[in-house]
């Protein structure tokens, strides 16, 4: 097993728009990665176990389900103290997909209850791998939204909020899928942390 300096598990996560590149990374180092725990991504996860819409057509009720997964996932991880996660998706995530529902007919009080949320997970994270959609096609998975426009939206989104809120556990994986994987594999080790790419 890979041995790390840190004396709890570390918390992982990626974020970033649809069709970015998160699910090849994701499932390369879960091939390699056996002794991490991976978390699935959450909007899918409240998609099928409670049937609710998602995407474009997201409710109150959707992303209040979504932004109180993330919590979960951010507290829930830290009771096995022997096991590092890698969360696909974060409250980052959640938090830029329901400003887009409340800017296109959504009630502002998921806003405001996604801001809340967000607020007590984005701390427990110890890397933030955001993928950029540069050089990434819109890709249809049946699941994930195909809408360009949505799409479009959900990128301005994300690029407003890192150029407004600062980050010290934020970097950006951009280029090949090799050079972002070499890249997670570098931050990771300036952590203490070996992983396998």
């Amino acid at each position: 097993k890979h041995l790390t300096s840190y004396t709890y598990n570390m918390i992982i996560t990626f974020s970033g728009p649809q069709s970015s590149g998160k699910s090849t990374l994701l499932n390369y180092l879960s091939d390699r990665n056996p002794e991490f725990k991976f978390i699935p991504e959450v909007t899918r996860y409240i998609k099928r176990k409670y049937d609710l819409p998602i995407n474009e057509q997201g409710s109150i009720l959707t992303q209040m389900m979504i932004m109180t997964q993330h919590v979960a996932n951010a507290y829930n991880v830290n009771n096995n103290q022997s096991i590092n996660v890698i969360l696909d998706r974060c409250s980052i995530d959640g938090l830029i997909y329901t400003h887009w529902l409340c800017e296109n007919g959504l009630d502002m009080s998921a806003y405001s209850f996604a801001q809340t949320m967000h607020e007590l997970t984005v701390s427990k994270y110890d890397v933030i791998f955001v993928t950029s959609h540069e050089g990434v096609l819109l890709d249809d998975d049946g699941e994930r939204s195909i809408d360009v426009d949505f799409r479009n939206g959900i990128i301005k989104l994300f690029d407003e909020h890192f150029s407004t809120h600062e980050y010290n556990n934020v970097v950006v994986l951009k280029g090949s899928v090799k050079e972002r994987l070499q890249t997670i594999k570098e931050t990771l080790k300036l952590k203490g942390l070996e992983i396998s790419i």
